[in-house]
């Protein structure tokens, strides 16, 4: 992320997926092109207005949804390895 190039533990700022912009959480959450179809999978789940990092971030209805997106992106999955999360119906 943006941060991590700041204190020296990512060699660019840039997204390492697309390449169009800083890495930031609003960027891979809600903006990143490599994410789309996770991003579309996740707003018919929780529905186009639950689209905002605030309520994603701090909505116990959502949050769930929220983790098994990011889990679907396999963006972190080098840090923190697979996060098999179980699907939940909501």
């Amino acid at each position: 992320m943006h941060h991590l190039a700041r204190i020296g533990k990512s060699p660019s700022p840039l997204c390492p997926n697309c390449g169009a912009n800083y890495e930031t959480v609003h960027h891979l959450v809600l903006m990143c092109l490599a994410y789309q179809m996770e991003r579309r999978r996740l707003q018919r789940k929780i529905g186009s207005r639950r689209m905002r990092l605030e309520h994603l971030l701090m909505n116990a209805t959502t949050i769930g949804d929220f983790l098994r997106f990011l889990a679907s992106t396999h963006r972190f999955a080098r840090t923190f390895g697979n996060l098999n999360l179980p699907e939940h119906n909501t």
